[in-house]
């Protein structure tokens, strides 16, 4: 193995107000450049709680592949200890929805349901919780979890159906949220916006955000 010899350069160690100068330089490059996420970087930390979420790009967005399970007021958790299955995170009001997810995360709106929407309902769906799972594929990587949701204090559809938030930050009084059944239900899902009911119930949470550079 070929070395080069030469003399050994001393560097200037950096202490006191340098490091702190080196600090502000290297987070200003981070908030200007945020790293982008790979195949080989794919999950996150969320910062407030430790919790690490598995990430799939589909199109130009990165989703949560997992549920959201931040623990905060107008939330309750989606699956209890009887429930032997994968981890189903926390189900959340509406309100308590579009501030749920960590810094530089949204809930998907309508638009990101059209990406989602060009592919098989049943390349969405987990391949292990699912009361009737023969046909699900979990292709997309995105593995809905058959975690129901709430209504007052009531759970319903454990098992049968995956209800999740949607926002539409153009019209804040709409209430768009995307049910899927699979072979679950008489419909395989269902995406819509509706007042009935809506603000007594409780949905799952799946973070978004842009890929870089897009």
């Amino acid at each position: 193995m070929q070395q080069t010899l030469g003399r050994l350069r001393q560097r200037p160690v950096l202490g006191g107000r340098n490091l702190v100068h080196l600090g502000i330089i290297l987070m200003g490059a981070f908030l200007l450049h945020p790293p982008e996420l790979s195949a080989q970087d794919s999950t996150i930390t969320d910062p407030r709680d430790g919790h690490t979420y598995p990430v799939i790009k589909i199109g130009d967005t990165w989703w949560f592949a997992r549920n959201l399970d931040h623990d905060q007021e107008g939330s309750v958790a989606a699956n209890g200890p009887e429930d032997g299955c994968s981890d189903w995170g926390r189900l959340y009001g509406e309100e308590a929805s579009r501030n749920a997810c960590p810094t530089g995360w949204r809930l998907p709106a309508p638009d990101d349901w059209e990406a989602l929407s060009t592919l098989d309902v049943y390349a969405l769906m987990d391949t292990v919780c699912w009361e009737s799972r023969a046909n699900n594929t979990n292709a997309s990587g995105l593995t809905l979890q058959p975690s129901g949701y709430t209504h007052r204090d009531e759970h319903w559809n454990r098992r049968l159906s995956s209800a999740i938030w949607f926002h539409d930050p153009t019209d804040r009084r709409s209430h768009w949220h995307l049910h899927v059944h699979g072979d679950n239900g008489d419909t395989t899902h269902v995406f819509h916006t509706h007042k009935q009911d809506v603000r007594v119930r409780r949905f799952a949470v799946r973070c978004v955000r842009p890929a870089q550079g897009r």
